[in-house]
């Protein structure tokens, strides 16, 4: 897809349609790079290849809009790479860590991190919990529902400063001890209404 053509799908998913200069073609490049390892070890369903663009892509920006400036982010489960690597490619200064257990799918991970050059990305094959060297904020698409992501997120002693919560129909309403809502973002994927969440310690 080319940068007009991403301009578009931003719009039409609701979301700001300001996209990096050399982003579209490096994002082109990790779905092709996931699209081959797909085919050989099953790290991506034949559903999400179809609709990268529309899905994964679109929640990777969505998530960029409302991150801390100045924090790292921490992408826990990265699985193939959503949102954490897209991210990584949208802001390559930004350091960016993927946590993923499974050897395959950190695999994948460190070979499209190898094929892009980026040089904040940081790959850790582990289980959340992990021991953060920096205040960060964390994100998770899918390692847990939405209603335990908080508690997971925000694990004792952590240097966990912001927490991303991404949410579709299932929206369950949640107040978290020393947190607040600093930002979020409404937007359309291809198959759902969708909201991310940033909250921030008070």
């Amino acid at each position: 897809m080319n940068t007009r053509d991403l301009e578009r799908t931003l719009r039409d998913a609701g979301l700001p349609d300001a996209v990096p200069e050399g982003a579209a073609p490096r994002i082109t490049t990790f779905l092709e790079v996931r699209r081959r390892w797909s085919g050989a070890h099953n790290v991506s369903g034949p559903r999400a290849l179809v609709e990268a663009w529309q899905t994964d892509v679109v929640d990777a920006f969505a998530v960029a809009c409302v991150l801390a400036p100045e924090l790292p982010l921490c992408d826990v489960g990265s699985g193939s790479g959503v949102p954490g690597l897209i991210v990584a490619i949208l802001e390559p200064s930004r350091a960016v860590t993927l946590v993923e257990p499974i050897a395959k799918r950190a695999a994948l991970l460190r070979t499209a991190a190898q094929t892009l050059e980026l040089p904040h990305l940081r790959i850790l094959r582990a289980r959340w919990p992990v021991c953060l060297e920096e205040p960060a904020q964390v994100v998770s698409r899918a390692v847990v529902t939405p209603s335990d992501w908080p508690a997971l997120a925000i694990a004792p002693g952590s240097m966990v400063k912001s927490f991303l919560r991404m949410l579709a129909v299932d929206r369950p309403v949640v107040t978290v001890e020393g947190f607040q809502l600093a930002a979020a973002v409404d937007y359309r994927s291809a198959r759902a209404d969708r909201r991310v969440e940033r909250w921030q310690r008070a």
